[in-house]
């Protein structure tokens, strides 16, 4: 019964976050808009853990397994289900784990990684190439039919190689990438305070980013921050849903 509730509580918290953020892009009463301006406020997306497309190259020495490849152009790594199949699966894994070396993740030796779709939303739509795991599509559509959307313009998404966290290299990278996404976002719509959405991981990549910022800058370029799924105060102990909710780690919001 006790699950139940808590599924319940979920449920009510995640649909008055979808409803705040929809509240917070429709403009309200009459508007007067100049020639060129847009009557709504811009997005840009932070999606969460697995949610965004990463792309490998490859330029290794040697593999796992003999009918690995050691070298490839740019393809899809996360997520392209059919490599999930097959003895192809020991390859994939290989290539996307992880070193772990003072206190730092990076990729394996021969391996370099991106994150494709950086300031557009198609690679947040679906999970996977095939579109058959869907994620932020009903999202960004439902985003799309307020009038004066443009995708890429005032919808925008800033995915990430969620493999990583602070104080990697790439992090900070991707901070900066961040930071000037938002500021060209706030120009492009005619100098309107941006809303950020951020989902599950995204929520917790988002706040650390804002910690880095200061006052001035977020009252100038941010409109509102909402979080969906965020974990501000850490996961229950043994996962959500397992045994009674007790967090384990908790932190600062920055907004």
């Amino acid at each position: 019964m006790t699950s139940l509730k808590s599924q319940l509580y979920i449920s009510l918290v995640a649909c008055i976050d979808m409803l705040w953020l929809l509240l917070c892009c429709v403009p309200h009463g009459a508007v007067a808009v100049a020639p060129g301006a847009v009557a709504v406020t811009p997005v840009v997306i932070v999606p969460g853990a697995l949610g965004s497309h990463i792309e490998a190259k490859l330029s290794r020495e040697s593999t796992a397994h003999w009918y690995c490849d050691k070298k490839a152009d740019w393809y899809t790594l996360w997520l392209s289900i059919p490599m999930l199949l097959g003895p192809q699966l020991y390859c994939w894994a290989d290539n996307f784990k992880m070193q772990f070396k003072d206190g730092v993740f990076s990729n394996t030796p021969g391996v370099e990684t991106r994150a494709p779709g950086f300031g557009e939303t198609h690679s947040i739509d679906y999970v996977d190439t095939t579109h058959l795991v869907s994620y932020m599509v009903n999202l960004v559509q439902g985003l799309m039919k307020i009038p004066g959307a443009k995708e890429g313009v005032t919808v925008r998404a800033a995915p990430y190689d969620f493999r990583y966290s602070p104080p990697s290299r790439e992090t900070k990278d991707y901070f900066n990438r961040l930071q000037g996404l938002i500021e060209e976002t706030y120009t492009l719509n005619n100098n309107s305070r941006v809303a950020l959405v951020s989902h599950s991981l995204g929520s917790l990549i988002s706040s650390t980013f804002l910690h880095t910022m200061s006052t001035e800058w977020k009252n100038k370029y941010l409109h509102s921050w909402s979080t969906l799924g965020g974990r501000p105060g850490g996961l229950h102990e043994g996962g959500e849903g397992a045994g009674k909710p007790r967090c384990t780690r908790r932190s600062r919001l920055a907004y």
